[in-house]
């Protein structure tokens, strides 16, 4: 990155170009390393559960008690998890249960994918919304932006975060989190002055902290798993202020 801002100040382009070029360079090499993170991860898991065994099972054995089923159930359909006896058991409220995030490598990269991209645009494309709709402003203040986008991170950290349960939930939780990031954080975001917009925002965390620290489970301890909030919660900082600056306001 470095060469290429040099190149760029030598030869004459913008800034802006440099630093859209930086972003790409960032972009390959984090996910380079996230993926072999991934891999050096998933070994060590794997020898730290024993040979054959299957943790879903087990842990329905724990919470049903013996002398019950203990074969895996199978995924089922995207219009079997939307059936109304399917939608009606996953509004019943239940405790999270929070693994090790690290050990699952489709679910880094789906937070990758969020923060990176989906939140800026999540929310840009809800402030047009919102503005067509109730009339205020469609423009963003850089520092509401990147707190609005530090907010749908954790959101979208904390459902990916979780053991799955069911496909059901799974759909429910990101439909709700999209619905959020098109129409209630761009509302928060946009009709009030921007000191009443962060403090709307970081009561929110605060919620949600409690909400995991209070509620959830964990199979490992969440000192243990800091790494992943943290890491995420830059990066969404990160890529917020990118996306505001190179893309979305030039």
């Amino acid at each position: 990155m470095l060469a290429l801002l040099a190149r760029t100040v030598i030869d004459g382009p913008s800034l802006e170009v440099a630093l859209a070029e930086a972003l790409i360079a960032l972009l390959l090499l984090t996910s380079g390393m996230l993926w072999q993170y991934g891999h050096r991860l998933q070994p060590h898991a794997s020898a730290s559960r024993g040979p054959d065994v299957d943790r879903r099972p087990l842990r329905r054995i724990r919470r049903r008690g013996p002398g019950l089923e203990t074969d895996p159930e199978p995924t089922p359909s995207l219009r079997e998890a939307l059936a109304p006896a399917a939608l009606r058991a996953a509004l019943v409220p239940g405790r999270p249960v929070f693994g090790n995030p690290w050990d699952r490598e489709t679910d880094m990269f789906a937070c990758f994918a969020a923060v990176t991209v989906i939140v800026p645009f999540l929310l840009w494309c809800g402030g047009e919304l919102t503005s067509a709709i109730f009339g205020f402003g469609s423009r963003w203040s850089l520092g509401v932006f990147m707190i609005a986008a530090l907010v749908g991170a954790s959101g979208f950290m904390t459902i990916v975060g979780r053991e799955r349960t069911s496909v059901t939930v799974d759909v429910l939780a990101i439909s709700a989190w999209i619905l959020l990031g098109l129409i209630i954080a761009p509302v928060l975001g946009l009709a009030p002055p921007a000191t009443a917009a962060i403090i709307c925002y970081a009561v929110i965390l605060v919620i949600m902290l409690g909400y995991v620290l209070r509620v959830g489970r964990f199979e490992t301890a969440f000192i243990r798993t800091i790494s992943w909030p943290i890491t995420w919660s830059l990066f969404a900082l990160c890529f917020a202020y990118l996306a505001y600056k190179l893309v979305l306001y030039q």
